[in-house]
């Protein structure tokens, strides 16, 4: 039986610990896998969030100190704890934070050994080079004992400051670098060609059932209107939810179908939005939901699902749409022509400020063809790439 320990910051909602639990999930339901998850920051999940053949490690007492908030840490009522958690911040500030993970990695190994140790959480730099998140990397590589090791990383490595100098340095002890679609290996191969032989891509899965359990309640939504939903986090930087008042501004000017614009999720730039939406007078037509737990029901009961990133790695809110048989409308970006297939959906392939147009024209026009775009079954191959790249490395 083959020993794996996946390796993440915690146990929270997002798209990354979701792709976590659908990964260990359908790994422990085969015999010849034992899997374990380690949370840096000591989370425990609660049962029934992951399976219960699946093992969650101890964390190392100075790991999980210095990986969790101060409120956190504070709670514990531990004064070592809390000693452990300002040594650490003194640390980021004199050596960087990856120097740091990296020094206090290799005094808190695990004892245990492992046939693989998969980093599931990337390092994230500054376009100045600092590192500003990193950890589960460093872990991996110096508190594990593991005869294979890889690491995931979850986005494009050119939005989160990776470079050939800090790409090498992160992997030279991995073997393997797993990115989560072709568009993102490619580009991590651009940046760091010393590593394409170690480069693999895995797709996100989704855990099917779970989530259309989670979506057979009551629809949310309004029945005699075309509804449009949007499910991210509120932050301009790129998911640019800015753009959405500008698009329905041209679209009451188009006197398109009544609609309405709901935008389930939070964040630090909510009340930016709402004012721009309040000044534009569009409150019968956008409207915040905020963040919901079960986002499930109103992507099923959409008529369309829309997407304004700048950029995305593999946005499993794609995938759960197209379960969901829940057209699209999305900005461009490296996978978007990868994930959204022409029979259901539109790619929008022009920039600001044309782009607004592009997708307010795309919109109107899946408001009048939108029983055309019912052929798309979702296909995962996720679970066989991952089983096949543990095979190669």
């Amino acid at each position: 039986m083959k020993k794996i320990i996946f390796v993440h910051y915690g146990f929270e909602v997002g798209g990354i610990c979701t792709s976590l639990v659908n990964f260990v999930s359908e790994l422990s339901k085969k015999s010849e896998y034992e899997i374990s998850v380690l949370f840096l920051n000591g989370d425990e999940p609660r049962k029934g969030e992951i399976p219960d053949n699946v093992c969650i490690e101890k964390t190392p007492f100075v790991i999980k100190n210095c990986f969790s908030s101060f409120s956190t840490v504070k709670a514990r009522k531990n004064i070592f704890g809390m000693l452990v958690y300002f040594f650490s911040r003194v640390m980021n500030k004199l050596l960087g934070k990856a120097k740091t993970a990296l020094m206090l990695s290799k005094f808190s190994k695990i004892k245990k050994e492992y046939d693989y140790a998969i980093a599931f959480a990337n390092d994230i730099y500054s376009p100045q080079g600092e590192c500003l998140t990193c950890g589960c990397n460093q872990f991996v590589a110096n508190g594990i004992k593991a005869k294979k090791k890889l690491a995931w990383i979850h986005a494009m490595s050119t939005q989160i400051g990776y470079t050939s100098k800090n790409a090498y340095g992160t992997y030279k002890t991995f073997d393997g670098i797993v990115n989560c679609n072709a568009a993102c290996k490619q580009i991590f191969d651009g940046i760091s060609p010393v590593y394409k032989d170690k480069s693999f891509f895995v797709n996100n899965i989704l855990n099917e059932e779970k989530i259309i359990a989670k979506s057979e309640s009551e629809s949310p939504f309004e029945k005699n209107v075309f509804n449009i939903v949007t499910v991210a986090r509120v932050e301009n930087a790129t998911k640019r939810l800015d753009r959405i008042v500008p698009t329905v501004k041209l679209l009451k000017d188009k006197q398109v179908s009544p609609f309405v614009w709901h935008i389930v999720g939070d964040g630090r730039d909510k009340q930016q939005l709402e004012e721009q939406i309040q000044n534009a007078g569009l409150g019968k037509y956008i409207v915040l939901h905020g963040m919901k737990v079960n986002p499930y029901p109103y992507m099923a009961n959409a008529d369309l699902y829309v997407q304004t990133s700048d950029y995305e790695a593999m946005p499993m809110v794609i995938m759960e749409a197209e379960l969901f048989k829940v057209p699209i409308v999305s900005t461009n970006y490296p996978a978007a022509t990868e994930m959204i297939p022409e029979s259901f959906g539109i790619v929008c392939k022009k920039n600001d400020p044309e782009l607004i147009e592009e997708m307010a024209d795309g919109i109107s026009y899946m408001m009048q063809h939108r029983q055309e775009y019912n052929d798309v079954k979702l296909v995962q191959h996720g679970m066989d790439q991952l089983i096949s790249v543990l095979e190669k490395v």
